[in-house]
């Protein structure tokens, strides 16, 4: 083999490298490693046109002349149409949640195949390290193949140091445009950023304000239970022997259990219940139907009383997702720690007798009301 041939079959190799691995690592560049997971999520709703159509062309379907399976359906039917109404609700609705965690884990297996076009590096990362560990030397520098591709094929082929230095200008030019190109998308990100962290402060914003509101009531001795959804509607749970017990709810469905034994089946379903039981392990959080998330921290009271808080919301809904399970912009520990110390003010309030101050109607004794303002 002649030192043409080898120069062919290596200028020819990175044509091909080029080809399959700069599309590759330019889609890996631009991604966000820490956003994969609530577009996972998200994912089943943007099918349902589609299970919605298909269920409409089921429903023309008349089960009881279909041979074999028919008169097996038509008896099934028949069965379920006998059941309480609330078994049935309760059956389709854990029917749902099953769909909905299969197609769930259906799409993080798209998004961890580099070969698909719903390949996400978060869910590489996340779900397969060992693998990401492997791109991420390639993902961090910002070179392309077809640069490489391009320097080699003029080096193979310039006859003189003249033709070299001309082959060499053009292909610093053209590493000059992927570098602009490089700082395109730079930019693009850092805007994005930005964003985001505006966003995150507008929050934060919000959250201050609702905080001092909060505080004022307290001085004028009307704060309650009530009013600290600053964040998102939430229930809140105690602690007793080997069950919880809920003792407030506020913005939420009303559906939360009132009563909840600690076994490990029930922390296998309920993050109010796996905090309780796993303290140490810090927050939890669990989805309790399909699109809804909540997050429960444990608490420690006053008078060795132990309390779950749980945050309630939609997955659509970004100041909860912000505040209540966090990012790399808001350390949401503090979140925490500020939702407990007003638990703690009304606990304690409470213990010492104010029970006014718990429906926010504390009086004077002349029966007006002493309020500061601010």
């Amino acid at each position: 083999m002649n030192q043409d041939t080898n120069k062919d079959n290596y200028h020819n190799f990175l044509g091909v490298t080029k080809d399959t691995l700069d599309p590759v690592l330019t889609k890996m560049r631009r991604q966000d490693l820490d956003r994969w997971f609530g577009v996972a999520c998200s994912a089943p709703f943007k099918k349902l046109p589609t299970i919605f159509k298909s269920l409409g062309a089921l429903g023309k379907i008349s089960f009881s002349t279909l041979p074999v399976i028919g008169p097996g359906l038509v008896i099934l039917f028949g069965v379920i149409k006998s059941w309480p109404l609330w078994i049935t609700i309760s059956s389709i609705a854990a029917i749902i949640l099953v769909l909905y965690i299969i197609l769930v884990q259906q799409y993080i297996s798209k998004m961890i195949s580099i070969a698909s076009e719903h390949f996400h590096l978060g869910a590489l990362k996340a779900r397969r390290p060992k693998e990401y560990e492997l791109w991420a030397p390639l993902i961090k520098q910002n070179e392309k193949y077809s640069t490489l591709y391009d320097f080699v094929g003029i080096y193979f082929k310039a006859d003189n140091d003249k033709s070299l230095r001309e082959a060499l200008g053009i292909l610093n030019e053209q590493s000059l445009q992927n570098k602009n190109d490089d700082y395109a998308l730079e930019i693009e990100y850092l805007e994005n950023e930005i964003v985001r962290h505006e966003k995150a402060i507008s929050y934060l914003v919000g959250l201050i304000k609702d905080t001092n509101k909060s505080l004022y009531r307290f001085v004028n001795d009307c704060m309650n239970f009530y009013e600290l959804d600053f964040v998102c509607g939430y229930t809140i749970y105690e602690i007793k022997d080997d069950h919880i017990v809920k003792i407030m709810d506020k913005g939420t469905s009303g559906s939360s259990p009132s009563k909840l034994p600690l076994t490990e089946e029930n922390a296998l379903i309920y993050s109010a219940v796996d905090v309780a039981m796993h303290p140490e392990e810090g927050t939890k959080y669990n989805n309790s139907s399909p699109g809804r998330t909540v997050v429960s921290s444990y608490m420690k009271m006053l008078n060795g009383v132990n309390w779950v808080w749980c945050f309630h919301f939609d997955d659509t809904n970004d100041k909860a997702l912000y505040l209540a399970l966090g990012d790399d912009i808001i350390e949401v520990r503090e979140v925490y720690r500020l939702v407990h110390v007003f638990c703690l003010i009304l606990q304690k309030a409470s213990l010492s007798g104010k029970e006014e101050i718990l429906d926010g109607n504390e009086r004077s004794s002349d029966g007006s009301q002493s309020t500061a303002e601010g």
